[in-house]
């Protein structure tokens, strides 16, 4: 893909998004514009990363030409005076998508949602399920960034609105139709638009109860029962997980991904044998040095005990054995997720040392390459 003159502006959280073998790219297509009116060729291209071939989804102007002014796609400008060009893109492990456009003239963000399947066909037929879900207005310098924390399934959106990285960080647990705002003060200093790429990193994607197997050595184990759901909230979010799971440091943390309350019976092997499960259909991307983990609960026990999972990236799989199994089974919950150190804190960018809400159409290609692990980075043929 020739990203001569794209813009894609890679100091921007979500300029790019990675989807199984998929790469999502945003881009401004030229100079950012000061006076309203954006770039018509600002687009969304697809790179399919086993044959490196390049799909246009969508630019502003068939966005444009595909809307009338009577419907509730641009907020409250009408399509002539849209302003914003696509800025980033989020797509979540169920298939939503969220496109961040970003205007300087007024200074604006405007939040898109859709779907894969129809981001897909949007440039033949854009009017399906795309709708804007929310439009933010900055009084100052815009510095804009999204991204989706999997574990959580929450949306971030960020800006600045008093000064350059004196921003606010909104949140939306509903697909955009509310949103929880957290200022400089709340944040307890000038927000870092990069910091939450290294915070939310998608932990696992959506798994059914199909894709669950359970077996031991020691004989036959079967299940009569199970559910699969994104309910982690006993392991996520916290500060301190050393109270909650033995064995773990102060100095540690948990990326709590999906949970599992399965009923086993196992009457036919010992109380003391171990069991070993299998999750197929799984992806997950860890965090430098995390490590995967399954963790549940003993009969009784307030706290959390935890057991080594082996993540196999090329098969989709996740396995951990369990045991003895009557000391947590024949019901248990299990929560599948990633142990790894704290991240540091971040400090605050400079202006001299961090783009400029689409300045730098230079650096996009390195943040691209940055981020295509390298085992994606395949030739055509």
């Amino acid at each position: 893909m020739d990203l001569n003159g794209k813009n894609i502006d890679g100091g921007t959280v979500g300029a790019v998004a990675l989807k199984d073998n998929k790469l999502y790219i945003a881009s401004i297509s030229g100079a950012q514009s000061y006076n309203g009116v954006p770039n018509p060729g600002s687009n969304i291209d697809v790179v399919n990363l086993d044959t490196m071939d390049v799909k246009e989804l969508i630019s502003v102007k068939t966005l444009k030409d595909q809307y009338s002014n009577d419907e509730a796609m641009f907020g409250t400008w009408s399509k002539e005076e849209y302003p914003c060009d696509f800025k980033s893109i989020v797509v979540t492990p169920a298939g939503d998508v969220y496109i961040i456009a970003n205007g300087w003239n007024p200074n604006t963000t405007a939040v898109f949602k859709t779907t894969e399947a129809e981001l897909g066909n949007a440039k033949t037929n854009a009017k399906t399920t795309w709708k804007m879900v929310k439009a933010f207005y900055f009084g100052a310098f815009v510095f804009p960034g999204a991204a989706y924390d999997a574990a959580s399934e929450i949306l971030y959106v960020c800006g600045a609105e008093t000064g350059e990285y004196n921003g606010s960080l909104y949140k939306s647990a509903d697909g955009g139709a509310s949103w929880t705002k957290y200022d400089s003060a709340a944040l307890g200093g000038a927000f870092s638009a990069v910091a939450f790429d290294v915070l939310l990193k998608p932990t696992t994607a959506d798994i059914t109860s199909k894709d669950v197997t359970v077996h031991s050595d020691a004989g036959s184990v079967t299940m009569s029962s199970i559910e699969v759901s994104g309910d982690v909230s006993e392991l996520s979010g916290k500060d301190d997980y050393s109270s909650l799971v033995n064995g773990v440091a102060g100095t540690q943390t948990i990326y709590a991904g999906r949970s599992i309350i399965v009923n086993i019976n196992h009457s036919t092997v010992p109380d003391s044998a171990p069991v070993t499960f299998t999750i197929a259909n799984f992806s997950m991307e860890l965090h430098s040095g995390g490590a995967p983990k399954a963790f549940i609960k003993k009969h009784g026990s307030g706290k959390f005990d935890m057991f080594n999972a082996t993540y196999d990236a090329a098969a989709k799989t996740l396995t951990f054995t369990i045991s003895p199994v009557d000391d947590y089974f024949s019901e248990g919950k299990i929560i599948v997720g990633e142990l790894a150190d704290k991240p540091a804190e971040p400090t605050s960018p400079t202006s001299e040392g961090a783009s400029g809400g689409g300045c730098n159409a230079g650096y996009g290609l390195l943040a691209l390459l940055a981020l295509v692990p390298a085992a994606l980075r395949r030739k055509k043929g």
